[in-house]
Parts: structure tokens; sequence; C-alpha cells
């Protein structure tokens, strides 16, 4: 900055405070203080759809080809139950843009819209193993606690029924995900 200010045959003195501003920067502020709550329903009334996405980007730009290839990918599912998996590097949008599809197609999902940070490039963090993240998700579907074990693991032969009903016992068993249908 002060090699700026003598090019441009300036004094730098009075650049000082906004200098150290931007020399400390704010930590960012907690995840939970990110998200709305919404005020509780009146007693007696049907309780809200759960929703739990992160908000939505309003700038959103650059990646209308792969946000309509995912669009085309759920809304092409027979049956409404089809898997799709966004992969790539670290930092390139794949969070940004499951989100953003998320939030255009809340309105064909409306018993309730689930999100869960995997954290699979999170900093100091390891990534969320597929027993927690199951286990939030059932537990945001106000699945009774006793209902969802707690020991061991949900494996994919937790549940005969519910593996054949949907996917999510054999997904999070392996890091490709499978689309439903019949165990193999």
């Amino acid at each position: 900055m002060i090699a700026l200010c003598r090019l441009l045959k300036r004094d730098p003195r009075p650049l000082r405070p906004l200098w150290e501003r931007a020399s400390n920067p704010l930590p960012a502020p907690p995840k939970t203080s990110r998200q709305v709550q919404a005020p509780s329903p009146p007693a007696g009334a049907p309780r809200p759809p759960r929703n739990d996405l992160p908000r939505d980007v309003p700038d959103f730009t650059g990646r209308e080809a792969k946000l309509a290839a995912v669009l085309a990918a759920v809304l092409a599912a027979v049956d409404g139950s089809r898997v799709v998996a966004v992969d790539g590097m670290a930092g390139v949008g794949k969070t940004c843009l499951a989100v953003h599809a998320a939030h255009r197609l809340a309105a064909a999902y409306p018993d309730a819209q689930l999100y869960v940070d995997l954290h699979g490039f999170t900093a100091g963090r390891e990534p969320l193993d597929p027993d927690p993240a199951l286990r939030t998700l059932l537990a945001a579907l106000d699945v009774p606690s006793e209902k969802i074990p707690q020991e061991g693991g949900i494996e994919p032969g937790w549940d005969t029924a519910r593996r054949r009903r949907g996917w999510p016992a054999r997904c999070w068993t392996s890091r490709t995900p499978t689309p439903p249908g019949p165990p193999r």
C-alpha cells in the first residue's frame, strides 16, 4: 500500500485506519446464527414442513448447464427417489450448486427439505461418518429415538423392509451412490 501511495505521490497516513481494519478481519459468525428460526405456530395448528436448507445465494451464475443437469436428473425420476451425486475438488462450489438446486426443487418436496453438512473438505474436521449422518436425518424427520439404533452401525441389513423401500441403507455404506432398486 505504501509503495502505491509513493507511486501516486500521496500521503499514506489517512489510509492507516482502513489498512488496520483490513488486516484484522472479523471472524465469521457461528453457523447457528446464520439460520433464521421460524416463529412457532399457534397451539393446535399443523406444524410447517421442516426446511434445513442453508440460504440460497442470490447471485448464482455461470453454472446454468450443471444446474439444469441436476434438476433434469431429479425430475426424471419416475418414483421420486432419485439420488444425484455432485463430485469435485474442494472449493469448486459443489455445496452451492446442490443448495441452489434444492431451493429450486423445494416446491416439489413439500414434506421437508433436509440438509446435513458432511464436512467432506472442512479444514481441521473429519468428514461426518455415515451412521451419524443417517441418525441426524432420521431425528430431523421426528423418528422416535428409541427406533434409531444408537450403538453399532446402521448397516445395509439393519432393516430389510426399509432397505427394499429406499436407498439410504445402501447409499451410506459406499462412496459411490447406487440408484434406487432391489438390493444387489
